[in-house]
């Protein structure tokens, strides 16, 4: 990418992240930030933003696998385990 087509990118990719977290009281859109910061391994954001999925919707089954998946790269395999029951 050309330095201006970063700075677009990044922009974008800014307004992406803001637009999802004003709109964090859906489940859906903590997943969203969860997945982000997952695939970024900041497992710390990631799990919370997880934590929040299923405070918003218990029955998520993509929040308890994503949370398990967090679980398991922190090696806390017996939460991952629980999680997934």
């Amino acid at each position: 990418f050309s330095p201006e087509e970063q700075r677009a990118k990044d922009d974008l990719l800014e307004e992406y992240l803001a637009t999802q977290r004003q709109l964090a009281d859906r489940p859906e859109h903590c997943l969203n930030l969860g997945n982000y910061h997952l695939t970024r391994g900041e497992n710390d954001q990631a799990e919370s933003w997880f934590r929040r999925a299923l405070v918003l919707d218990g029955t998520s089954i993509e929040a308890r696998l994503r949370l398990a998946v967090v679980y398991d790269a922190t090696e806390r395999l017996e939460n991952a385990r629980l999680t997934l029951e």
